[in-house]
Formats: C-alpha cells, structure tokens, sequence
C-alpha cells in the first residue's frame, strides 16, 4: 500500500493526545497536549514513520514541526528515556530534523536538555513561520509553497479522534532502519 497524505489525523494514547498534519509535505506538523514520555514518543514515531519512509522512497527528507506548547514537562527519567529514543530515531531515512516551537521557558529547557544528551537533528523556532522559514533553509528547497499564514491545527472534539491502546505501539528502535 503506497502512502498518501492524510491532512489532519488526531490520536489519542492513554492522557496524551497528538494532532498530526501532513498535508504540507515535506514538512508535517504535531502539536503534542499532555504527558511526554518514551511511550508517548514511541506513538509519535509510530506515527511519523509513513512519512518518512514515503520521503525516504522518493530521495527526499521531511522536517517535523513539533508544537510542545500544551506538553506537561517530563521528569528526569522520562528525558532521559526521550533522549535515548529520540537519538536512534533521527537517524531514520527520509528525516531531516525536528524543528520545535517552543514558546515556554521550561520546555525549551526541556530541548536544551534533550541536545545536551545527544540529540542532534533537534533546533527551536518561536513560531510555526519560523519553523517552516528554517526547514526551507534546511532542506535548500526554493520551490517549498506553504501558505505564509499556515498554523498548526488545534485539538478538535468534533474531528474523528483514533484512540490508541498501549498494545498497539509497536514502534521499536528496529524499526527506524524498515523502510517498506
């Protein structure tokens, strides 16, 4: 089965809830709500892997732009368990960088910490313009048509919400290297 872009999906996964946008390939966009933790960032690439697996086929990279704005600031461990996941998956073909907007001082301590810890395809932004201004550079891509005025898109009760069980996360470290 060939990928196709989706637009917006939104999942849910235990008290975390993503809103995921891939109609602005080659870049997409997640704004996270609630806990961060290795698990909840095991769904995120979960479900970021049809991107970059897509990408990846046609010789391309994509550049995620993460909104942690609503994130709740993960303890200690769970940074370190992020930094650990977030080392390997980076490494993924067809991934370029991870772009965060990072309003909030404590969560920019959070992707401060997380570069300390080795991860490197990680820089901020302050808002979503500027994000996808440095993906472009990024990607040294002239032809990248996004409207000026896009903005990632809101949690809404009254779009189709796909509830995730912990049973299915299936992502594993294994699977950054499976291109299908």
């Amino acid at each position: 089965m060939t990928y196709q872009p989706q637009g917006i999906s939104q999942y849910q996964f235990a008290k975390t809830r993503f809103v995921f946008d891939d109609s602005i390939f080659p870049f997409f966009g997640l704004r996270h709500y609630g806990p961060g933790n290795p698990d909840t960032l095991r769904l995120l690439y979960q479900v970021r892997k049809p991107v970059t697996d897509y990408a990846s086929k046609h010789g391309k990279k994509v550049v995620m732009i993460y909104d942690i704005e609503q994130m709740q600031v993960p303890d200690a461990v769970s940074r370190k368990g992020v930094a650990e996941i977030a080392k390997v998956a980076e490494t993924s073909p067809g991934f370029a960088t991870t772009i965060v907007i990072v309003p909030n001082p404590l969560l920019r301590g959070v992707v401060t910490a997380l570069a300390w810890m080795g991860v490197t395809a990680l820089t901020s932004a302050s808002s979503t313009q500027d994000a996808i201004r440095q993906g472009s550079r990024l990607l040294n891509d002239d032809s990248i048509e996004v409207d000026q005025y896009y903005q990632l898109p809101e949690w809404d009760d009254k779009r189709e919400i796909i509830n995730i069980k912990p049973s299915d996360v299936v992502w594993t470290v294994d699977d950054v290297f499976k291109v299908v």
